[in-house]
């Protein structure tokens, strides 16, 4: 309980500046101090410091000791802590962005750390809005609260933060908290319907396969396994459901997860494959269940939570297109963008949410559907049985251009990152490629034009000029920098190396670090050993806008000794040339 006041609260430190000025700011009102914040002469004035004083941890006490009344340690701390500088907005903002429910933290103790962070950004100046605050809230949460996110996210409004929380304990309720990462480790890849499955087995007590009771490290060999068969995390490929299942020429599909927009499934299963498209109403977003239908497929990090008609949960972890056809042409073909890859999908799903949001119609009639782009009619299907499904379109087409109709010379320049026009040219005239709708001579016509993008990108910096400015006396400038983390580590394990070079007399020390974090010990240790040896003080340093160098505990110290910090530019290392040199 050291740091915390006898009044109720955390003393100062250099984390909770935000909550700390309301809370002691009371205790001053309650008091009748409070008029000693605005005025020097005020007769309350030393009680007030007392009060003060005696509500901040320790290492603050030397930035305030040399105040003469209680106006100055309130200004004093005001101008340490409540600068908008950028650096400490940015790492407010990605403690927010990246914002992650702990194991055995309760939704209230969460909830209450997010508050926190947006209180310190708006302590910093930054505007942070509920509905912001709501949605980083949402987004940290653990996959038991995906079902309830869901309904939260599809609401018309965003509730407040107060009704979204008293949903979320209702949830926690009824859901046991997790005791640590080992145990969300082991369902990473699993149907989280029921349990975690091995191989074809469902049978968490069977030992002979890895079962969820085994404690052996065959089991826990098995959980981390990847299938080469499928893909899929928790059983090897000899125990693969789905290849047993091909090499006997059928599939055995869950019959009540396709059917997500009709109260009975309606499917020909028997006639279904790995290539069929079901278009789906009900889906927000195209879902592909294997991995190798899909076209420059890239991995996503955090992809979208998809939740099933029948409560099953998984999420996206690869993204792409997919070439499809019509199940009776081989002619027409379109393109589908942004196909998400999901592992616990059995089937694949094609929505027409996003469909129509790229510009697509959707006509259905009992026995017809016709989809239409921008007014031009691409094709027109019989449905199968009760449902309308197309094909994936199995050709060599990586190395095919399609997109939709209309595309000028100068957008197929910039969709091809800006390639040189003739270049771009020889694609058409050497049949590089297919599907490009212009032809090479619109490309040289385009080309005749100024491209801002080209301009902007290859303009050069001109040249620096020399600095005319010169050090008289050792010490008056310090040259810092850290370089790092390097590949190969000392003998000792260090990975960084931090850099302090003399101005005057290009005197440099080296200092070998372990982490980053290190870096504000090692500036105070040689500092201390550069004035003590050479009997001079410390006027200015200069650094890059690293944040090793540009955070609370190094200001902090750079104030307390009346060290003047100079930063450069940004990406502009030229201007602490001297650092640069000597990595």
């Amino acid at each position: 309980m050291a740091d915390v006041t006898k009044f109720g609260f955390n003393k100062l430190g250099d984390n909770n500046y935000g909550t700390w000025r309301p809370r002691m700011k009371g205790v001053l009102q309650a008091k009748g101090y409070e008029s000693a914040l605005t005025g020097e002469a005020d007769p309350n004035s030393s009680k007030a410091m007392g009060l003060i004083m005696m509500c901040v941890q320790d290492h603050l006490l030397l930035t305030i000791e040399k105040c003469a009344n209680a106006k100055q340690v309130w200004t004093a701390l005001e101008h340490l802590y409540r600068q908008s500088s950028t650096a400490n907005v940015l790492k407010l903002k990605r403690d927010l962005s990246t914002l992650d429910k702990r194991p055995k933290e309760t939704v209230s103790q969460y909830v209450a750390r997010a508050r926190e962070i947006g209180d310190q950004l708006k302590a910093a100046g930054s505007k942070v809005d509920d509905d912001d605050l709501a949605l980083a809230i949402l987004a940290g949460l653990p996959d038991e609260y995906d079902m309830i996110k869901t309904v939260i996210e599809g609401a018309e409004e965003l509730p407040t933060i107060e009704n979204m929380m008293a949903k979320l304990l209702l949830v926690e309720k009824r859901t046991p908290l997790r005791e640590g990462k080992e145990e969300e480790k082991a369902y990473i890849g699993f149907n989280k319907t029921t349990r975690p499955r091995y191989g074809n087995l469902d049978r968490p007590g069977d030992k002979r396969h890895g079962g969820g009771d085994s404690k052996g490290s065959f089991g826990k060999m098995r959980e981390n396994r990847t299938c080469y068969a499928c893909g899929r995390k928790g059983h090897l490929q000899k125990d693969c459901w789905q290849r047993k299942a091909e090499a006997r020429g059928n599939k055995t599909f869950n019959r009540q997860e396709v059917a997500l927009m009709a109260d009975e499934p309606a499917m020909e299963f028997k006639d279904y494959d790995e290539q069929d498209w079901v278009i789906d109403p009900g889906a927000t977003m195209h879902i592909a269940a294997y991995p190798n239908l899909l076209i420059n497929a890239t991995p996503v990090e955090n992809g979208p939570t998809v939740t099933f008609g029948n409560g099953k949960i998984g999420r996206g972890i690869e993204r792409g297109s997919v070439i499809l056809m019509d199940t009776d042409s081989s002619i027409k073909k379109i393109v589908l963008q942004d196909v998400y890859y999901v592992p616990e999908a059995e089937y694949n799903l094609l929505s027409t949410y996003q469909a129509t949001s790229k510009g697509a119609s959707f006509t259905f009639t009992k026995d017809r559907l016709d989809i239409d782009m921008q007014g031009e009619r691409l094709l027109s299907m019989q449905p199968r049985g009760k449902l309308f499904v197309l094909r994936s379109y199995a050709a060599k087409a990586r190395n095919t251009a399609l997109v939709a109709k209309g595309t000028t010379a100068q957008e197929w320049h910039e969709r091809y990152g800006h390639l040189g026009y003739q270049n771009l040219a020889r694609l058409i005239k050497e049949g590089m490629v297919t599907g490009i709708n212009v032809t090479a001579k619109d490309i040289e016509e385009a080309s005749k034009d100024t491209c801002d993008t080209c301009q902007v990108s290859k303009q050069a910096r001109l040249p620096f000029v020399p600095s005319s400015s010169a050090t008289t006396e050792p010490l008056e400038l310090i040259h810092m920098d850290l370089c790092g983390p390097m590949p190969t580590e000392t003998l000792g394990g260090k990975h960084y190396m931090a850099t302090f070079l003399d101005d005057y007399s290009g005197l440099s020390v080296i200092m070998l670090l372990k982490r980053k974090s290190e870096t504000a010990q090692a500036i105070k240790e040689v500092f201390t050993m550069l004035e003590t040896q050479s009997g001079r003080k410390i006027k200015a340093v200069r650094t890059d806008r690293g944040s090793e160098y540009v955070n609370f505990t190094v200001d902090g110290y750079y104030a307390n000794k009346g060290i003047m910090s100079q930063t450069t530019m940004a990406y502009t290392p030229q201007q602490n040339g001297k650092a640069e040199r000597l990595n």
